[in-house]
């Protein structure tokens, strides 16, 4: 026993690691999250109010899941564009600004419209990969356009 303490122990290797390697990086993922496919979030939804979810009725509703569905096949990069966008806090309607006050939601500086539709628009908040549903918007009115037909 006295002859294995003065021994020093030291971890056991198969082989030494070469001195002049480094860590490989993985290619292929995206530096911004346009490269990834969306996800929903519905922490967030508001039921109630102008936009609340509970205006949303049964045929809505199935062209909301099939619209969805298909953006979820999709990455941000594909997605966002003239239909699809940001919209700043100050280019909202008073009734929008006055919910997201409500909702306690005033520390967002924009939100991000999908159109559904037409006019229809599902609104939330954009997080990283991430789609917070929000609200939704059958007659365009959280955020008004002066194009027809939006």
């Amino acid at each position: 026993m006295a002859r294995n303490r003065n021994r020093r122990k030291h971890p056991k290797r198969k082989i030494d690691p070469e001195p002049g390697k480094s860590p490989q990086i993985q290619s292929g993922i995206p530096e911004s999250f346009q490269g990834y496919k969306v996800r929903w979030s519905f922490s967030l939804l508001d039921m109630d109010g102008p936009f609340g979810w509970s205006r949303c009725s049964v045929s809505d509703l199935k062209k909301l899941k099939s619209r969805l569905s298909s953006f979820e096949t999709m990455t941000w990069a594909e997605i966002e564009g003239d239909r699809h966008h940001s919209i700043s806090i100050a280019d909202l309607s008073a009734q929008a600004k006055k919910r997201l006050d409500h909702e306690e939601l005033n520390d967002v500086d924009e939100v991000f419209s999908l159109a559904i539709g037409g006019r229809e628009r599902v609104i939330g908040i954009r997080d990283r990969d991430v789609f917070k549903l929000l609200w939704w918007d059958p007659a365009h009115e959280v955020c008004p356009s002066k194009r027809p037909n939006t």
